[in-house]
């Protein structure tokens, strides 16, 4: 399989999926927090399948991108729940990632508007 097959079944379809999975407006269960923890996991591991003259360290991926190293406390904790470590993650603890329902109530000339 070449890279760029490889990127969008491993990493784009995830991520669309999330998408469709928070455009449905059903809450509840951590279905959105489950289909956005798939993604980012994707994402954070896509690094390692690239060919070793492509790759670039941990490191240098968050220099660039000091969101590369949020996503990697989250992905992390995926696997072991709570960081425990000399670093100083973003985010300590799974319970921190919830799913959350915000409502919106507007009122004009034609009446109530709700958005959840």
């Amino acid at each position: 399989m070449d890279l760029k097959t490889f990127f969008y079944e491993n990493v784009i379809l995830p991520y669309k999926n999330f998408l469709k999975v928070k455009a449905n407006s059903v809450s509840g269960e951590n279905i959105d927090r489950t289909a956005g923890l798939q993604a980012a996991i994707a994402l954070y591991h896509f690094r390692e399948h690239l060919p070793a003259e492509m790759r670039q360290s941990h490191a240098s991926l968050m220099h660039k991108c000091a969101d590369y190293g949020l996503l990697g406390d989250i992905v992390n904790l995926t696997k072991h729940n709570e960081r425990k470590s000399a670093s100083t993650p973003k985010i300590l603890s799974m319970h921190d990632i919830i799913e959350i329902i915000i409502s919106t109530e507007y009122q004009d000339e034609q009446g109530p508007y709700h958005h959840n």
